[in-house]
């Protein structure tokens, strides 16, 4: 089946079709989670669902950010931990 082909189709799907389409096209970009990865993800939600006080809200973990990382060094230059945590806000 071509692109044209595919665009052309997609007003006959139902919405969970397209939203299943979408999700499967997202995930060809995210490579999957390694098994030791997924086993610490599994391992931090148990934690978490056992004891939800133990999180630590948005605003507290950038203000640890600013204060920890004042400048991040990146290929195309340096951006300061303020401007990360406003593009989080902007999230």
């Amino acid at each position: 089946m071509s692109f044209a082909e595919v665009l052309q189709e997609l007003p006959s799907l139902t919405l969970s079709q397209r939203q299943l389409l979408v999700r499967r096209a997202l995930d060809l970009d995210d490579p999957a989670l390694s098994p030791a990865d997924e086993a610490l993800v599994e391992e931090r939600l148990a934690a978490h669902r056992k004891n939800p006080a133990s999180a630590v809200p948005l605003e507290t973990m950038k203000a640890r950010l600013v204060k920890r990382i004042p400048t991040v060094r990146l290929p195309g230059g340096r951006i300061t931990s303020q401007q990360v945590a406003e593009a989080l806000d902007d999230e």
